[in-house]
């Protein structure tokens, strides 16, 4: 809930840019980032928020985040 409220309060000041996305959850991430990132260019994915509950560990959000990223 907390990604969701600092979007809200971007968005509120007007400083969000057609550049940001929210998601939910990290395949949503990894492919807003492949759909929208051009060759050769650098997409930086940037938790708001912490993930508590949605990984067993930083370890384990890695290797899905590499998986998802590769597939």
């Amino acid at each position: 809930t907390a990604g969701k409220r600092i979007m809200d309060m971007l968005n509120k000041r007007k400083i969000c840019s057609s550049e940001m996305f929210y998601t939910e959850t990290i395949e949503d991430a990894v492919k807003i980032s492949k759909d929208n990132t051009k060759e050769d260019t650098i997409c930086l994915l940037s938790p708001a928020a912490a993930s508590y509950g949605m990984f067993k560990n930083f370890e384990d959000r890695g290797e899905q985040f590499i998986k998802l990223v590769k597939s």
